[in-house]
């Protein structure tokens, strides 16, 4: 069994694809993919930006991670730039083909219904795509 969250899920997927025989399900938190939030993405690479005000910072990440009501104070620090940065360039360079569709396995999805950043297009095309696999 793998477990992928946010960027996780790209590594799950992608490990599941590669090598099919060795997995035996997936399960997906914040599933991302295909489909961007709109408008949001930005305030996702701004909590990566030592610039900003702690007051910018902060609403950064309430934008990106948190509903409205959810306190973002819990989620301040632990931010590692240059680690979201090396996410990004594989990103880039890593066709959605050749891990999207996380190979043969079974795929659980715990999915927000409001994450701003990975919305729940990503999990309901990755189902309707796979109706009998994805749940």
């Amino acid at each position: 069994m793998l477990i992928g969250h946010a960027y996780g899920n790209r590594l799950a997927r992608a490990v599941a694809s590669q090598y099919p025989e060795a997995v035996e399900s997936v399960i997906l938190l914040a599933s991302g993919g295909r489909r961007h939030g709109t408008g949001r993405c930005q305030a996702l690479f701004d909590v990566f930006d030592t610039s900003l005000s702690p007051d910018a910072h902060l609403t950064a990440v309430k934008t990106a991670f948190f509903a409205q009501g959810n306190d973002p104070q819990v989620w301040y620090d632990g931010w590692f730039g240059a680690v979201a940065m090396q996410q990004q360039a594989v990103v880039k360079n890593s066709p959605a083909e050749t891990w999207s569709e996380g190979g043969r396995a079974p795929i659980y999805i715990i999915q927000a219904a409001q994450d701003l950043v990975a919305p729940l297009a990503n999990a309901e095309a990755l189902r309707a795509a796979h109706p009998g696999r994805v749940k």
